[in-house]
């Protein structure tokens, strides 16, 4: 899962397949998301294919039953096709046939209606594929959430998600419910010896122009977003300059020489900040007061040293600003 794709699933419970094309004509229709055409029915498969065609659904899915025709529709219209079996040997057999009928655009799936049996299934794919070079397996996978209670859904989905599951077809819609599931895999998918870090650069928080204040921090992400946060609590339009600290935090940055005098001003010069704000004063951590006349000196532009916390810019901002 190397990115987030948003999917509009439509299924076939009705077994009509003119029902079926309705349906994806709508959709086509009224959204611009990738589509999963869920259907076992070939004849259905077959009549919504076409309205769908251009833009690649997934289609789901071949069974021991109707690969051929899955195949064939596939094949022919350059769309990926899921696989799903009862268990693993019968999954892997197959994989094998569908690869000898020439394609190879496949995705996996090793259906349980058991959370724990599906990880573990899924744990076996990947490690067979990956440790023991295993080719048959060695295709993306997907699952479907299957509980109804929405906070069990939100962790059966999170425990797919960190479990090799590559697309993931949820129940719910509800944006406080997909919004952990997306923060979960941003994270799980981070180097853990790469701290999490913001692209350093300038940052207008508001309406900000030439009497914007400037505030000052680190591009470690948890720092960053700490700091806008309060700074756009402050309802004062202002910029943010992020300084390339290799993404750690203010205090760890100063002690390794990365957030110095002479990178923030280099920050300050490389973002053309003069040519954007009329002032010469630039807000730094309270935390690293210490550089205040170095800094003056390096840039030519008045240190002002802000509160140790991110918390105090609120007040801060009040006092000094407004």
């Amino acid at each position: 899962m190397g990115r987030y794709f948003a999917v509009e699933g439509l299924g076939n419970a009705s077994g009509d397949a003119g029902k079926f094309k309705e349906a994806v004509e709508t959709a086509v229709a009224k959204t611009a998301k990738s589509l999963l055409l869920v259907s076992e029915d070939v004849a259905a498969m077959a009549a919504a294919l076409p309205v769908a065609v251009a833009r690649k659904p997934l289609l789901y899915a071949a069974t021991a039953d109707n690969y051929m025709q899955m195949t064939e529709l596939a094949q022919s219209s350059g769309c990926a096709l899921a696989v799903k079996a009862a268990n693993l040997d019968a999954l892997a057999e197959l994989v094998d046939k569908i690869i000898a009928l020439g394609y190879r655009e496949l995705v996996l799936d090793p259906v349980s209606p058991e959370t724990g049996t599906l990880i573990a299934r899924m744990t076996q794919i990947r490690r067979l594929a990956v440790r023991k070079k295993f080719r048959t397996f060695g295709y993306p996978t997907i699952a479907f959430t299957t509980e109804h209670d929405e906070q069990a859904e939100l962790l059966q989905a999170a425990t797919y998600m960190a479990k090799y599951t590559s697309v993931l077809v949820v129940r719910t819609t509800k944006k406080e419910l997909l919004l952990p599931l997306l923060s979960w895999r941003a994270n799980l998918f981070t180097d853990p010896q790469k701290p999490v870090a913001v692209e350093p650069g300038l940052y207008a928080i508001g309406d900000a122009g030439p009497a914007s204040p400037v505030y000052c921090t680190t591009n470690f992400s948890l720092t960053y977003f700490l700091v806008e946060g309060e700074v756009e609590a402050t309802r004062i339009p202002s910029y943010i300059i992020a300084v390339d600290t290799g993404g750690i935090s203010v205090l760890t940055a100063y002690a390794d020489n990365k957030f110095t005098a002479e990178k923030i001003t280099g920050a300050i010069k490389e973002l053309n900040l003069e040519e954007k704000v009329r002032h010469r004063k630039i807000v730094i951590p309270g935390a690293v007061a210490v550089l205040k006349g170095r800094l003056e000196d390096e840039s030519g532009w008045e240190a002002i040293v802000g509160p140790r916390e991110a918390s105090g810019i609120p007040k801060f901002a009040r006092d000094r600003f407004s």
